[in-house]
């Protein structure tokens, strides 16, 4: 097991969260508005993070639900017992696939960015400036001991710097984008402030927001390391406070006659089949963290995509700061950027491949796992680590690999199985209700229980409509990992009416089309 460590506070794991949704994708965002609209971009945004959200906190609530201590321990456990675990290892290699793809893009963003700022200092032929110096040097001094850390919660500081890169690239882009437009002042006529009406170019451009708001495979960690009564605005007590307050609670209870009286007589088991007690507090923190880290970075990409678009209109390139001036403070917020993806973003991303591939151990060798756990971690670190590097100084271009793996994989994991999840958990719900009820709440039993207080008339509809709610966002969400499944397939693999990228610009093999995947992180600083 993983050694005891301090529980994730509130706003600590906000910054993770972020922390693995800010990259290179946000310098994407005036891309994406010049190809939907202002009005169509920030539709698509809002649609896009709201699904994830929806997502996320499925998976937040049904891991709890389930007691799933990982993502793919749910996949397993929601859909049973004979499907379940064939799922669940294909989504560990999926994940393994998706997170990796991620880890050694951000390692590339190294010698792609680095050189080219610190060539006319130090000299273009300098040792220090060789490609794969600038990647080896911050992976092996930086990005593999922060790597190693057994408990996401422990990333938490880290993940603050995050907030730092996406606010200093915002404002560089601000500043630049105020100066355009104050001697162009024209450039606002040419702007489309409406909604384009093209299909292919609005489903090109979810992959790019996909990347910019995904953290469901680290949801459950971070559920599993949060405090019991995480809150954003509350300051949060120490234990001996909390465990005063509560005793004082039980006192004034016992006192005002709320005893054991009304507790029920015969406790349930832990093993009982059905699922724990909710935690509502807990749930609705995790909630209200999932929405706020959402909207954190919703707000820096929107700062970045209409300033950004504003003042380049469609002249604009897949990176914003590649059409800005090479001044003292775009360079700056280009490292920051790309500091930030290899030294915060890999260890967050490199999580889930070592969570993955242990879990993969366990189930070949649980006896091995067990009397080696410490090792395994270290050694599986080490190993996922040294194949990241070797792959980011051996490949230069993984777009075309990654945009394939990223694109499936990463429309089962985002989209598709969370939506799974929440159907095997809804028709769990309803088998419990109809199966499962004691025998004075079945309903051949109502007439005994006509004298019996009604329940208040407000609460069945409620029900209704929350439920009817969830189950529109969820289909919503399953369209739109199956459309960006298919899209990809589309596109990638072999096409099936044409290429979408021919609707966009003409040129399917314009590097600022390749939208799917990780093409946008690779080319980044190219």
């Amino acid at each position: 097991m993983a050694p005891s460590q301090p529980q994730g506070t509130a706003w600590g794991t906000v910054a993770t969260l972020a922390n693995i949704c800010i990259g290179v994708g946000s310098l994407s965002f005036p891309y994406l508005y010049s190809e939907c609209g202002v009005l169509g971009a920030i539709l698509l945004t809002g649609f896009v993070a709201m699904i994830m959200s929806f997502a996320s906190n499925t998976i937040a609530s049904t891991s709890h639900s389930y007691k799933a201590e990982s993502y793919q321990k749910l996949i397993e456990r929601a859909m049973g017992p004979r499907v379940g675990p064939i799922v669940s290892n294909s989504i560990s290699l999926a994940i393994m696939f998706y997170s990796f793809g991620c880890c050694t893009s951000f390692l590339i963003l190294l010698g792609d960015a680095l050189p080219p700022i610190f060539g006319p200092i130090i000299g273009t032929d300098s040792f220090w400036c060789q490609r794969w110096v600038v990647i080896t040097l911050p992976a092996v001094f930086v990005t593999l001991p922060i790597a190693s850390v057994r408990r996401l919660s422990s990333l938490a500081g880290i993940s603050s710097f995050s907030f730092f890169a996406l606010g200093y690239t915002a404002i560089a882009v601000l500043r630049s984008s105020l100066l355009r437009l104050d001697e162009h002042p024209e450039l606002l006529e040419k702007v489309n402030w409406g909604i384009r009406p093209d299909f292919f170019a609005l489903v090109s451009c979810i992959p790019i927001l996909v990347y910019s708001l995904q953290c469901q495979v680290i949801i459950v960690d971070t559920y599993r390391d949060l405090e019991p009564h995480p809150s954003l605005c509350k300051k949060r007590q120490n234990p001996t406070e909390a465990e005063e307050a509560e005793e004082e609670a039980e006192a004034a209870d016992c006192e005002a006659g709320e005893d054991s009286l009304e507790q029920p007589l015969i406790p349930k088991g832990d093993d009982d089949g059905l699922p724990p007690p909710p935690d509502d507090e807990r749930l609705n923190g995790m909630t209200a963290i999932i929405v706020t880290a959402n909207i954190l970075c919703c707000i820096g990409y929107t700062i970045i995509g209409l300033l950004g678009y504003t003042a380049y209109g469609n002249e604009v390139e897949a990176d914003i700061l590649n059409n800005l001036p090479t001044d003292w403070l775009i360079q700056s917020a280009r490292v920051v950027m790309a500091l930030s993806c290899a030294c915060c973003g890999f260890p967050v991303n490199f999580f889930p491949i070592r969570s993955a591939g242990l879990i993969l151990l366990r189930k070949v060798a649980p006896e091995w796992d067990k009397k080696h756990e410490l090792f395994d971690h270290y050694f599986a670190t080490l190993i996922f680590w040294a194949t990241a590097l070797t792959l980011a100084l051996n490949v230069t271009d993984l777009g075309k690999v990654f945009s394939v793996v990223g694109g499936t994989a990463g429309a089962f994991v985002v989209f598709i199985l969370p939506m799974v999840v929440w159907i095997c958990h809804w028709r769990r719900e309803r088998r419990i209700c109809a199966a499962d009820l004691p025998p004075l709440l079945h309903p051949s039993a109502e007439p005994l229980l006509a004298d019996a207080p009604a329940a208040p008339a407000p609460a069945r509809p409620l029900a209704a409509l929350k439920w009817g709610a969830g189950a529109l966002i969820a289909m919503l969400t399953l369209v739109t990992g199956v459309v960006l499944l298919f899209n990809t397939i589309n596109k990638e693999i072999f096409p099936i009416w044409g290429d979408p990228a021919a609707n966009i610009s003409g040129e399917p093999d314009d590097p600022t089309n390749v939208l799917i995947g990780f093409s946008c992180s690779i080319k980044w600083g190219c």
